[in-house]
């Protein structure tokens, strides 16, 4: 099976998840596309605006000329773009964060959606809603902002990161029966957080391998 994961910023996100697809798929092919520039002009704008989605249509259109089995849309603030090029494109185009978002329907009706950039907040808490309103599921969901993660991420300060996410996941277990966190490099602080929580906390990464190796991958 071939695999283009489509990246929106660089850095070791991009080996965790290859690394996380190569572990649990059999015979699996994988290759990168990126605009590095893409989550600094989303930071800076705090938004998608229409230039940016048109470089992100850029890489789906790129990636498919590689011609792989799969394109898998890596960046949760660019997921609205990757349903639109879906639509037009012969391969399919996985939202890393559909399998995330079916997990935590599976695992309650109360769910907090926790990210560090708005961009990202708004787009996963619609794609929520929209798979609970098609499986006719009534659900209650909180939607939280963690202000200043993202700035302690950028600056390499991943002990400030983590503490910052950590306070809030407290928090939001109070009131919810699972944090599904919006973003995929929350998987790489999830070994310090999950521990010291009471309810699961959900990351995209490996429930996205899983998810092709049972739905996708023959």
């Amino acid at each position: 099976m071939k695999i283009v994961n489509v990246f929106t910023g660089m850095g070791g996100l991009v080996d965790h998840i290859g690394n996380q697809f190569r572990n649990t798929l059999d015979k699996v092919e994988i290759s990168n596309i990126a605009d590095d520039g893409i989550l600094g002009a989303i930071i800076r704008d705090e938004t998608v605006t229409e230039t940016t989605a048109k470089r992100a249509e850029c890489l789906f259109r790129a990636a498919q000329l590689a011609k792989p089995d799969l394109i898998v849309c890596t960046c949760s603030s660019i997921g609205d773009v990757a349903d639109a090029c879906a639509a037009t494109s012969e391969i399919p185009i996985l939202r890393i964060d559909y399998p995330l978002v079916s997990k935590a329907l599976e695992t309650s009706d109360r769910i907090a959606v926790l990210a560090t950039l708005r961009s990202t907040l708004l787009p996963t808490t619609s794609l929520l809603e929209r798979v609970a309103r098609e499986n006719g599921r009534k659900i209650q969901v909180e939607s939280i902002l963690i202000n200043g993660a993202m700035d302690a991420m950028r600056a390499g300060k991943m002990d400030q990161a983590v503490a910052l996410v950590l306070d809030v996941a407290l928090d939001a277990q109070k009131r919810n029966g699972v944090l599904m966190m919006a973003q995929a490099s929350f998987d790489l602080m999830r070994g310090s957080i999950q521990p010291k929580l009471s309810v699961p906390m959900l990351v995209s990464p490996p429930l996205c391998a899983e998810y092709i190796r049972e739905h996708i991958s023959k």
